[in-house]
């Protein structure tokens, strides 16, 4: 294990003070708050890429058949597993931003005229309370009343008929929840009979977009001293036969603020890189037994996924044909890829790596260590290209 303090407290002083330097905390600052943000992001586009797969009626009317009834049903149990996962990660961003705001700016102008902002916007939003509500409905409450539905109607000029196919949430069984604020009872009642969950979602990621574009551009500006003192310490690194950094901050009109700072490697990043790159390097197929029919039968439904879209995107852990447990995350036709149970736990010594950085301690824990390494593996295995896993993660739209 790398002793990041003794490899900090080694360092030249001019790279010791670049580390130090309030422009380099707040950068640290911006990429955590990217993770959480992918978190939301990430998940959003997971649930509505879902919902509008079953809103196409090929798709729709197929899972409808009574030959593909459990296929039909565990579509709709995914739907409501992504909608517990977007709106947990709504609250997740929201309390994040909240820790970090007080205790980077507690008392500070800046505070009141970002809370300012938030109680004006994000705060008074119909959608946006509807969805910190829905979280607390769905942890204290239960699932909300959702169901797949198919209408049909020959409305039109050519007189076929047409269906429409989906899953929506019932209007009137979530009044049944005394704990709505008031605009996202408001937001229930204006929707009608029926909350449609692609809607809902979108409009979310809209305005919370929007409202980090602003708080992007306002912090910005806010260190744009410190920022310029980090890139003239940057360019001292570079007197003393460092590799070059580049640093170009332009604060002109507010729409075309940019920032492309290269910021200086964590002494972690080799380390985290160099062994995750040894663990995505023991993935390969695992062939896993088909389990026989027992005579007992048991009351939990069993399902078979016959998407391969949504088998893409499965976690399978169990045991192979050597009985040694594996975790799979990487479905192609020519077969399951994954790791050992002793491999998938070398992802211990990579969070345990990560969380001596100063920027991580306390924000997250090894269960999203993992969940981001599938989804780097995934795409490392796609394009075949592996790129820096400690730099994987950012906000992506």
């Amino acid at each position: 294990m790398i002793d990041i303090d003794n490899a900090f407290s080694n360092l030249p002083t001019h790279l010791q003070k670049i580390y130090e330097s309030k422009g380099m905390r707040f950068l640290n600052d911006q990429k955590m708050r990217s993770f959480s943000l992918n978190i939301l992001y990430m998940n959003a586009t997971t649930l509505i890429e879902e919902s509008e797969k079953l809103s196409d009626p090929d798709i729709g009317l197929e899972l409808m058949f009574v030959s593909n009834k459990d296929a039909g049903d565990q579509a709709h149990r995914e739907i409501n597993r992504h909608i517990h996962n977007f709106v947990a990660a709504a609250k997740t961003v929201v309390d994040h931003t909240r820790v970090m705001l007080g205790e980077r700016y507690a008392e500070t102008q800046m505070h009141q005229e970002i809370n300012q902002r938030i109680i004006e916007t994000v705060g008074v939003s119909p959608v946006c309370k509807f969805v910190h509500d829905l979280r607390n409905f769905m942890v204290h409450k239960g699932l909300p009343n959702s169901e797949m539905y198919i209408q049909g109607s020959n409305v039109g000029s050519d007189g076929d008929m047409h269906f429409k196919t989906g899953v929506r949430i019932n209007s009137a069984s979530l009044l049944d929840f005394k704990s709505w604020t008031a605009p996202a009872l408001r937001y229930i009642r204006q929707s009608g009979d029926y909350v449609e969950i692609d809607v809902f979602t979108k409009q979310y990621v809209d305005e919370i977009k929007a409202l980090n574009s602003w708080l992007d551009i306002e912090l910005i500006q806010h260190h744009a001293a410190d920022l310029t003192e980090l890139a003239e310490l940057q360019a001292e690194k570079a007197e003393h036969g460092a590799e070059s950094a580049n640093t170009a901050i332009s604060l002109g009109a507010i729409s075309s603020i940019e920032m492309n700072v290269e910021v200086l490697e964590s002494p972690t990043k080799t380390f985290v890189d160099d062994l995750v790159l040894k663990i995505f390097s023991k993935i390969r197929i695992h062939k896993i037994p088909v389990q026989k029919e027992s005579s007992f039968k048991s009351m939990r439904p069993v399902v078979e996924l016959n998407d391969q879209n949504a088998m893409k995107t499965a976690v399978v852990t169990s045991c192979n044909h050597q009985g040694e447990q594996v975790t799979c995350f990487i479905h192609e036709k020519q077969g399951s890829y994954g790791l050992l149970k002793a491999e998938i736990e070398m992802l211990n010594e990579v969070y345990q790596g990560i969380a001596q950085e100063a920027w991580v301690v306390g924000r997250f824990d090894l269960e999203f260590v993992v969940d981001i390494f599938i989804l780097w593996a995934r795409e490392s295995f796609v394009s075949l290209k592996e790129a820096s896993f400690y730099s994987y993660g950012g906000c992506r739209s």
